[in-house]
Parts: C-alpha cells; sequence; structure tokens
C-alpha cells in the first residue's frame, strides 16, 4: 500500500476548540506559493465578480490556511460566526444576499423559485445566495487557474525523490463541500463543511509563502494584500540569495507593482494619468504597506537606462535582507534554528491531523457534538487501528520533509510504543524532536531538489 494513500475525510460536526494542540496566534501563516502568486484572481475576471467579491473569495482562503495551522478540530468546516471572527468582518455583512450569485446566475426565476422551495423541506440542499456562501461556492465550483509556471509535488510510490513538476494550471480548490446543520438554542446553525484539494495541502509543507493575517486584514478594505504577498516573495528570494552568498537585483517593474496595487494609469474621463501622479500614489502604497504590516523596507528609485530621463524604477532594502551577515556563525546559527523550529511545527501540524483523518475514517462521528477530543485521545492509546496510526505518521514525515527516513521502519515502531503510556492529548508528539533531528543533511539534500 502506497504511504500516500488516498484521504477519505469523513465530514463531522466538528468542535470549535484546538485544545491548544497547534500554534494559536496567526504572525506567521504559510500559504501554498502557487496561490500566493495568482492571488490577484484574474481568472474571476470572466465571471463579472466584483472586487469586494475577491476580497471576500480570498478571505475564505488566508481563513482554511489559519485554520489548517491553528485548530485541529475546527479545520474542515467554516462556522459563519467564527470567521467573522477570526477575518474580522461583521456576521450581518456576511448574510446579505449577493445580487448574482453563482449557483443562481443561469437558472430562470422559474427554477429560482423551485430551488429556494425545495431548500425549506431540505436543509442541506442550501441555495449558496449570501456573500460568504457566494464566495465557498465559487472556490467549490469554479477552477482555480494559476500562474504560469505554477509548481507540484510529486513522490514516487514510497514516497521517496520527491520533485517539483509543472501543474496544470488548474483544480478546484474545494473538491468536496456539503452544508449540515446543527440543533441550537434558539434555532439552526448553519455549517459549510469542505475538503481541500491534496496539492494545496502538500504545498502548505514544502512550497509555502508565510504571511501575516493581521496583515491582509489591515490591508483588504485597501486592496493591497495582493501587493504584500508579492512583497514578501520577493523579500524571501533576496534573503534566501543572501544567504547562499549570491547576487541579487533589488530592482522591480513599475508598471507590474502599480498591477499588483491596483493603481489605474488612467482617469475615470479615460485620460491618461501624469507618470508622476502614478509614482506618488504607488509610493502612498508602499508607505501603508511599511505601517501596516511586518514587512519594513526603503524604496529608493532609479533610472532604469543611463539615456533614461526619469527615475522610475524602484529599488527596494529590505531590513531583514541589508542586516543579514552571511559570515557571522552565530546568525546563520539563528536561521538554520528558526528553520528547524518552523519544521518541527510543520511536523507536528501535519502528524495530528493525519491522526485525526485516520481516526475518522474508522469511526462514525457523524452524530458526535461535543467531546471528540477525549474520543479521539482513547483511540490513540488503544491498539486499534495500530497499522493505521504508522501509517498517519509516515504521511507526516513525507509530507513535512519529502522523503522518509532510512530508518522509518524503527521509527515508526518506536513512535506507535510511545502512544500506549500517552499521559495526555498533548503529548502526541512526543519524541518528535528526535525525527527533525536524525539525518538532517539528508533531509538537506533532498529538500535542495525542491528549490
Amino acid at each position: 500500500m502506497s504511504f500516500l494513500a488516498t484521504h477519505n475525510n469523513a465530514f463531522t460536526n466538528s468542535s470549535m476548540n484546538n485544545n491548544k494542540l497547534l500554534k494559536t496566534e496567526y504572525s506567521a501563516v504559510r500559504l501554498d506559493k502557487n496561490i500566493a502568486t495568482s492571488i490577484d484572481m484574474m481568472w474571476l475576471d470572466e465571471l463579472g465578480l466584483s472586487q469586494e467579491d475577491k476580497a471576500l473569495i480570498k478571505s475564505v482562503l488566508y481563513y482554511i490556511c489559519v485554520e489548517r495551522q491553528t485548530s485541529l478540530f475546527g479545520y474542515g468546516s467554516i462556522d459563519p460566526a467564527h470567521f467573522a471572527k477570526v477575518m474580522e468582518y461583521p456576521e450581518g455583512y456576511l448574510r446579505k444576499p449577493h445580487v448574482n450569485p453563482i449557483q443562481l446566475r443561469y437558472l430562470s426565476e422559474e427554477e429560482k423559485k423551485i430551488r429556494k422551495e425545495n431548500e425549506k423541506n431540505h436543509p442541506e440542499k442550501k441555495v449558496m445566495d449570501s456573500l460568504l456562501e457566494n464566495a465557498i461556492y465559487v472556490l467549490h465550483s469554479q477552477t482555480m487557474q494559476l500562474r504560469q509556471g505554477a509548481k507540484e509535488i510529486v513522490f514516487d510510490e514510497y514516497g521517496m525523490a520527491p520533485k517539483y513538476t509543472t501543474l496544470s494550471n488548474s483544480y478546484i480548490f474545494l473538491p468536496e463541500l456539503k452544508v449540515t446543520t446543527i440543533k441550537k438554542k434558539g434555532g439552526l446553525k448553519i455549517m459549510y463543511e469542505y475538503q481541500v484539494d491534496q496539492r494545496f495541502t502538500t504545498n502548505l509543507s514544502l512550497y509555502f509563502l508565510r504571511f501575516s493575517r493581521d496583515a491582509v486584514i489591515a490591508l483588504r478594505r485597501s486592496g493591497n494584500d495582493d501587493l504584500y504577498l508579492h512583497l514578501k516573495e520577493m523579500k524571501d528570494a533576496l534573503f534566501a540569495k543572501k544567504q547562499k552568498r549570491e547576487d541579487y537585483d533589488r530592482s522591480q517593474n513599475f508598471e507590474f507593482l502599480c498591477k499588483k496595487a491596483q493603481i489605474p494609469f488612467f482617469k475615470r474621463n479615460g485620460d491618461p494619468k501624469d507618470n508622476r501622479e502614478v509614482k506618488r500614489e504607488l509610493n502612498n502604497v508602499l508607505a501603508l504597506i511599511n505601517e501596516k504590516t511586518e514587512l519594513k523596507f526603503v524604496v529608493k528609485w532609479k533610472k532604469k537606462r543611463e539615456t533614461s530621463r526619469w527615475e522610475y524604477e524602484p529599488h527596494f532594502y529590505f531590513t531583514e535582507v541589508e542586516t543579514f551577515d552571511s559570515t557571522n556563525p552565530v546568525v546563520k546559527w539563528r536561521v538554520s534554528s528558526e528553520k528547524k523550529i518552523e519544521k518541527a511545527l510543520i511536523f507536528k501540524e501535519n502528524l495530528l491531523h493525519e491522526l485525526l483523518n485516520t481516526y475518522r475514517r474508522y469511526n462514525d462521528t457523524s452524530e458526535i457534538k461535543e467531546g471528540i477530543e477525549n474520543l479521539f485521545y482513547l483511540w490513540l492509546v488503544s491498539n486499534r487501528n495500530k497499522n493505521e496510526k504508522g501509517l498517519a505518521f509516515q504521511n507526516a514525515q513525507i509530507f513535512t520533509f519529502g522523503a522518509l527516513h532510512k530508518d522509518i521502519d524503527d521509527m515508526t515502531k518506536d513512535w506507535l510504543s510511545s502512544l500506549e503510556c500517552l499521559p495526555k492529548l498533548e503529548d502526541i508528539i512526543k519524541k518528535w524532536e528526535q525525527y527533525i533531528e536524525k539525518d538532517e543533511r539528508r533531509r538537506e539534500k533532498i529538500k535542495g531538489t525542491l528549490n
């Protein structure tokens, strides 16, 4: 059986309590780099969706990333109230009817009426016609178009020798979506349960860009979260080159940055703007990003060519990049240590989700309203599904490091034995430190194939 056995996640009414098993802060959330570079979502323009729609669709994407990394039992479902709290939207706004929802767009008035009547008797067949529902439905029904050159990680049958291949530039982000209703005091609570494409979750471990939830929320209203993510990617690329002592170019294309910042080159009456005016607007946006986010940089404007008359080529100097000393062993050790800590957190996250997926696959959790944490713990320390737990451990290894350790069988046996004396749920990752440290050079070599 392949270590990358297909996940057949059973949907469940999930508790929002993450039991402090995963990280609880939002300062460095990971996003699939393919999506980060395509976050302007120009493919949605063909559907006639507004900038408001795009902002909400992106917020759903960001929210799913946050949930994957902070909430074990909440990941896999969207509770509108929790979404509103995490992404800082008024609940009333999310419930507003969409003027032209995708699900109803091509139906006649009679067909729409039938759908709405059917919804009354069958809540699970709910019409997705609110602002939030339309955003979720777009990600479920429309093929996401990625930038040319998007990459996908593939493994061989045994989870070895991972490599990047060119990804077909499209896929459905939420291949499975189910609406459920929960009876609560005061009425019914609607939940949207989903499954994310596996390519996305794999990239969250091996091909990702870090972003700050607070930053994208602060820039959402002005529409500058796209530019923020681009600058994050640029800073990371420059930092990687600085670490390797390679030459790097700080310059950026003026027109490209203006497009990312949604700054038009024409006035509303159709007349072209003076480039000096556009430059001022871009400088204002860059100043806003400097003020509202963790990115700290200086922009120096230079002539693109010696023969150029004006300075319209921005050069970026990021504080973190410019102050990094690649010759200082203490600084190099600190960066290396931070990477190991991040890998440890990713492994912990992947292992917990793999184990919970396994538990749900072999246990009917559809009627569990609360207390799933304790049931999950009792299953872990039992002798049930021991082989499947071992497979979950190995899957987590692959998704985190891109390969299995040469002693994986002994490691799996050792780890399974440790579950028998697990004192509490928080100790699932007992001995995970040794799995991060072992054979580090081999993993670094493999990692090099993924760059």
